[in-house]
């Protein structure tokens, strides 16, 4: 049983060529043997071309053993051969001439080509796209009209989904050869492909949008209104507004909103409304909250007649369309200027007898996420020092 890399052992020296020999065989064996006459001969041979041809064609010997025998032993034996060709050192100077035999510059460059090439050809058999595709793109640079390395190198990138590099290895064997069938097959791989992920895209944007037109209408009605939304810097567990029927016309809707009442004064405490109609007043609200006092109000300061309610106008940079819809839909976005415009950002009261839509809708007003506000007393000695301090990083 072999291990890929060692010699099968249900072949021996006589099955093999003189390359594959794992020992020396006896006298008789070696007398007149043609392969080994031919091994001994690249030792006296001196020229980079023979060399290189030498390499090449025993690699060539050891892929068809390998392909005959279907044993990934000798495959591996052909890269072994290839490799040490391509290892050569060659000079491929402008000024080096013919070789004795006549072999130019060129000669040795197409050779090294095939070399790169035939390796890559392995590389590919055995599953090895990346290798095969780096050295694809050496056989090319070494000779730009090697078509087996075009085909190659689009069969690997195919292999490896590059679909963009594919199309080009392919357009370009066709330029030199417009009749390849191989490259055709690939190209014409490639065209059912990209039509099946266009398909697959323009299916996936369909099912997209039909998941985020809920948000999208939601932010239809938003825009309808003026309002401008930003990324939050506070939240109520995630929740976000939601359009209902208005009454019993149900072509009438109205937005309600999740909405933050925080208390500076007091160690921001806060009051969470979870559902606050665009038509709803502040007073409303308040004579709910301010029914009793809070437990937390030890001084007694924050009784209903008391409390005043204030926005941070420009709380936030407003998020575009696309933003908005991606924030209802999933996550808020990530947004380059964080928090209030500090250069206008100011304190802006609120009137109580005005609706949430009336103060949303104030051309100052960008809401945080959601409409967050800041409720203070007028009888607490830290008001005035809150309200001309340096406004706060929400």
């Amino acid at each position: 049983m072999s291990n890929g890399t060692q010699k099968p052992n249900a072949l021996n020296n006589a099955d093999l060529p003189a390359l594959f020999w794992d020992e020396m065989p006896d006298d008789a064996e070696l007398e007149g043997n043609a392969d080994l006459a031919a091994i001994n001969s690249i030792i006296e041979e001196t020229t980079p071309y023979d060399q290189l041809m030498n390499y090449k064609d025993y690699g060539n010997r050891a892929l068809k053993t390998g392909m005959e025998h279907r044993r990934k032993y000798y495959l591996r034996q052909a890269i072994e051969q290839y490799t040490q060709g391509v290892n050569v050192e060659l000079d491929l100077g402008d000024d080096v001439g013919p070789d004795a035999d006549g072999h130019t510059v060129a000669d040795l460059r197409r050779l090294k080509s095939i070399l790169f090439s035939n390796r890559a050809h392995v590389h590919l058999m055995l599953g090895n796209y990346r290798s095969a595709l780096m050295d694809t793109k050496d056989a090319i640079l070494y000779d730009a009209r090697n078509v087996k390395a075009l085909y190659r190198a689009a069969k690997s990138t195919a292999a490896l989904s590059l679909w963009k590099e594919c199309r080009a290895y392919c357009e370009r064997g066709l330029e030199l050869d417009p009749d390849n069938q191989d490259i055709k097959r690939i190209l014409d791989g490639l065209v059912a492909e990209e039509e099946k992920r266009r398909k697959a895209a323009a299916a996936e944007a369909a099912r997209q949008f039909e998941l985020r037109k809920p948000f999208i209408e939601i932010v239809d009605v938003l825009e309808s209104r003026g309002w401008r939304i930003g990324r939050p810097q506070f939240g109520i567990d995630n929740k976000k507004p939601t359009i209902v029927p208005h009454g019993d016309d149900k072509a009438q809707t109205e937005v309600v909103w999740p909405v933050l009442f925080l208390y500076p004064e007091a160690n921001f405490q806060q009051d969470a409304i979870l559902e606050f109609s665009e038509l709803d007043a502040f007073a409303d609200h308040l004579d709910v909250i301010f029914e009793e006092m809070p437990e937390w109000d030890s001084d007694r300061q924050y009784t209903r007649d008391a409390v005043e309610v204030y926005y941070l106008s420009h709380a936030a940079r407003p998020l575009r369309r696309n933003e908005l819809v991606e924030a209802l839909f999933g996550g808020w976005p990530s947004v380059a200027n964080e928090g209030p415009n500090r250069l206008e950002a100011k304190w802006i009261k609120v009137n109580p007898k005005h609706t949430l839509g009336q103060v949303l809708s104030r051309e100052d007003h960008v809401v945080p996420g959601i409409p967050v506000f800041f409720v203070l007393s007028r009888t607490s000695p830290s008001r005035e020092a809150f309200l001309k301090s340096e406004i706060p990083i929400l």
